[in-house]
């Protein structure tokens, strides 16, 4: 399909999404939002389904297959779920991160050296299916936010564990955050002296030995200096994510919005006041904005898309319509405007029909499918077609079953 318009307020991850496969249709798009989404909180991986009442989901294919009919996806929505992520694949290829989508959920560590699952993660996220035989955990300096000995208890186990501590760099200041640490690392300098520092602590030698690092090794060259320090070291190099705001979602955010801008999606600023009759939207200084049908990304309560008031009353913020009432006992995260249908548009967020993506581990599957039901209500099919077509024909590979330890440790996690 070739022309039409739609408009998309909110760039967030579901944001960006919905104008990715509106532009694939041939669409002209508008991206309307007042503020950076979320996805500068995210390391950058998307995930599935992490949790199910604490304990950790080895299999989120099953699980969406086996309790979807509580959500708002369904039972039965395994091609779907398929076609979704091929979609997602397809999407981190054309921004340079070309990374398999696994028949199982993997593990990481987190900054505070907590194992946790993970589906999709972008090529520079530590992402493991079995326990290393080595681990060196290398901290920085200066750099508050990792402390390598707490990371190192996430690997304890069979495999042998040490840490170890760079130096400061000469340029150091102590006002350095994790970004500019980052913009130091993607430097010719800052590369330089990373491996350099990397090297003499480490030695050159090709072993089995998983080398982790913060996760600040550049801005928007991270995979060159990644394969740089992996050629030098012989040896894996991955970054564990840090508390927000994330370097990893930093990075996919700019990626995308800049591949967005090359394919002809026109990005405006500012706060949308309404909905117009006609197509796109009222900004509150009384510009129009955007043509046609309209797609809502713009968060639930905390994110701004729903007004709640005293007495419990869920109102869309830009649409003025009621979505319903909040109980006693509710979680306000709930997503009341799932189920907001706009008479050409739809909805797109990750938190929807009961699903918390900061308790479930599910907010990236939450994002490919609102987006895509939104899409789909301005260009019925599309999804179905783009990946009929070949647009997004990637095969979903196999990969062996993580191993987390034992049963008991897998619940733990």
């Amino acid at each position: 399909m070739t022309g039409g318009a739609a408009t998309v307020v909110g760039r967030g991850p579901a944001g960006l999404l919905a104008a990715t496969l509106l532009a694939a249709a041939g669409l002209s798009v508008h991206v309307v939002s007042s503020a950076s989404g979320t996805l500068p909180l995210w390391s950058g991986r998307f995930n599935f389904r992490d949790w199910d009442q604490g304990v950790a989901v080895d299999n989120p294919w099953d699980w969406w297959r086996e309790h979807g009919e509580q959500h708002f996806v369904g039972g039965t929505a395994g091609a779907r779920w398929r076609r979704l992520w091929s979609i997602w694949r397809a999407v981190g290829q054309q921004l340079g991160m070309d990374a398999a989508i696994p028949e199982r959920n993997r593990w990481t560590v987190t900054s505070l050296g907590r194992r946790r699952p993970v589906f999709w993660t972008p090529p520079w996220e530590l992402a493991l299916d079995t326990a290393p035989a080595a681990v060196a955990v290398v901290g920085l300096e200066g750099l508050l936010d990792f402390e390598p000995e707490l990371v190192a208890d996430g690997f304890r186990g069979p495999g042998a564990v040490r840490t170890l501590r760079l130096p400061l760099p000469p340029a150091w200041h102590p006002g350095w955050g994790t970004v500019r640490w980052g913009a130091f690392l993607d430097s010719g300098s800052g590369a330089d002296w990373v491996e350099q520092q990397l090297v003499r602590v480490l030695g050159r030698s090709q072993g089995t030995e998983l080398v982790v690092l913060p996760q600040v090794l550049g801005l928007s060259r991270t995979e060159v200096l990644l394969d740089r320090l992996e050629r030098s070291l012989g040896r894996l190099v991955r970054e564990v994510g840090l508390a927000p705001p994330g370097l990893g979602g930093m990075r996919l955010e700019a990626r995308w919005t800049a591949w967005l801008l090359s394919s002809g999606v026109q990005m405006h600023h500012g706060r949308v006041q309404a909905i117009r009759g006609a197509g796109g939207v009222t900004m509150a200084d009384g510009r129009p904005v955007g043509e046609g049908p309209v797609i809502l990304a713009t968060g639930g309560i905390l994110g701004g898309g729903v007004r709640l008031s005293a007495d419990g009353t869920g109102v869309d913020a830009i649409s003025g319509r009621l979505l319903g009432y909040l109980a006693d006992g509710d979680d306000p995260a709930l997503a009341l405007r799932w189920g907001l249908a706009l008479d050409d548009g739809g909805v797109a967020g990750r938190q929807a029909a009961g699903c918390d993506p900061d308790v479930h581990g599910d907010g990236g599957a939450v994002c490919l499918w609102t987006a895509a039901e939104a899409v789909d209500r301005v260009v019925p099919g599309l999804v179905d077609r783009l990946a009929r077509i070949g647009a997004a024909e990637v095969a979903v590979q196999d990969v062996a079953a993580p191993v987390l330890g034992t049963e008991e440790e897998a619940k733990r996690v």
